[in-house]
């Protein structure tokens, strides 16, 4: 480090959830560097978390998109150019006042913005951390990053799958890496939870065949926003899951399955009625439970036979935890998923949108639980070694001290 603190601002589109937001802030902070948090100005769960953690926090409205009036493309949403253009200008007046010497920005919205007010603030070093595929794989998003990457000095991706959508715009491995947005191990502890509790919680029998799904409900996005692959669609999975419950009750029919997961916004809350009417529709209600925003994530982990992420476009999803609690895990080949669900080895992958292999996997994991244990215990294995949410600090903190420091030593010129 340089002879004083790194006076570090964190930036994020998010004004919610983001639960890796606060700890990293603080993980920095305690790492020696003097953090400033920069959230969306929307209300929040946020600010609160960040003060408890002792992080200052500033609030600008990061919000770029617009809805947009068409039949023809419900949904539809556009960038504010205007609305841009203020926010940066915003952003540029508090990173010159806080003398800021590194701006890491996440989610596309911030990056943007910060992008071009880190530049018109001359920050020393500017990042961004890109946590999902989703807005590289999404035509008008994709060319957006692809118009501004250069106005970071690093890029760092979440996923080795990040890392190469990045390098497909064109961006120089020399000025990539990779940090995966980890879990806390001391939270994902299978020597700490209590999975029979959780189960009589749920009211299933301690031996009925349970399996889980640990994700929030987003409403589907139309048009340019959206990768083609999930245009329209639950990105999570959720419909895919449930299509795959008639194979597998045919087969278990004591099994049940629970859903676990909030809907922020109206839109998602519809969309999430929407699923819960399809297991309806389709006559496996009886034996599939929503159980909203889930607190105690660890125990049910812990409780279920099999974890499902079944997404149609994700970075790394629920598996880190998942793996983390030893769970047998089912995952997509979509995404940064087979980097932690590494097939035959820490779980079991599957193609995305396919209910019937879906269904085969986990009627394979229910009929072998000797394969799960193992499947699990080596995923545990691969997430501490590497998954971990303090091996994520240690990453980030060696990445921003060194590129900080070779770019004041190489002078004015090479920023």
């Amino acid at each position: 480090m340089t002879g004083r603190p790194l006076r570090v601002v964190q930036l994020t589109g998010a004004a919610e959830g983001a639960d890796w937001f606060a700890p990293m802030c603080a993980g920095l902070a305690e790492r020696g560097h003097d953090v400033l948090a920069v959230i969306d100005a929307r209300p929040g769960d946020l600010a609160g978390r960040l003060a408890g953690a002792g992080i200052p926090t500033a609030r600008i409205d990061l919000s770029l998109r617009r809805p947009l009036s068409s039949r023809r493309t419900p949904g539809a949403v556009a960038v504010d150019a205007a609305h841009l253009a203020r926010a940066s200008g915003r952003l540029a007046r508090l990173l010159r006042s806080v003398r800021t010497d590194v701006v890491i920005s996440h989610h596309f919205n911030a990056t943007l913005i910060g992008r071009f007010a880190g530049v018109a603030a001359g920050v020393a070093l500017r990042t961004s951390m890109s946590p999902s595929p989703f807005t590289l794989e999404a035509p008008f998003t994709r060319r957006l990053d692809g118009a501004t990457w250069r106005a970071d000095h690093v890029v760092i991706a979440g996923s080795e799958c990040i890392r190469g959508l990045y390098e497909e715009l064109g961006v120089p491995r020399s000025r990539l890496e990779v940090v995966y947005y980890g879990a806390p191990a001391a939270r994902f502890d299978p020597d700490r939870v209590d999975p029979a509790s959780m189960r009589a919680r749920l009211g299933v029998p301690v031996k009925a065949p349970l399996i889980g799904h640990v994700a929030h409900f987003y409403a589907p996005i139309a048009g340019a926003f959206s990768p083609p692959s999930a245009r329209g669609r639950g990105v999570k999975g959720h419909e895919v899951l449930l299509r795959a419950v008639p194979a597998v009750l045919a087969q278990r029919p004591d099994a049940r399955f629970v859903l676990a997961g909030g809907a922020r916004g109206d839109p998602a809350a519809r969309y999430r009625e929407g699923v819960r009417r399809l297991a309806e529709t389709i006559g496996v209600g009886h034996a599939v439970g929503f159980i909203g925003e889930c607190r105690d994530v660890p125990d049910l982990l812990a409780a279920v036979d099999v974890a499902v992420q079944p997404s149609i476009a994700e970075n790394l999803g629920g598996t880190i935890e998942s793996l983390l609690m030893e769970a047998p895990t089912i995952a997509t080949r979509v995404g940064g998923m087979p980097e932690a669900v590494r097939h035959e080895e820490t779980g079991l992958l599957v193609a995305p949108g396919d209910p019937a292999q879906l269904a085969a996997a986990i009627l394979r994991l229910l009929a072998a639980p000797d394969l799960g244990a193992r499947l699990g215990r080596r995923g545990r294995e691969l997430m501490l070694e590497r998954f971990t949410f303090e091996r994520t600090v240690v990453d980030l903190d060696r990445i921003i001290v060194k590129r900080h420091n070779a770019l004041t030593a190489a002078g004015p010129a090479f920023r």
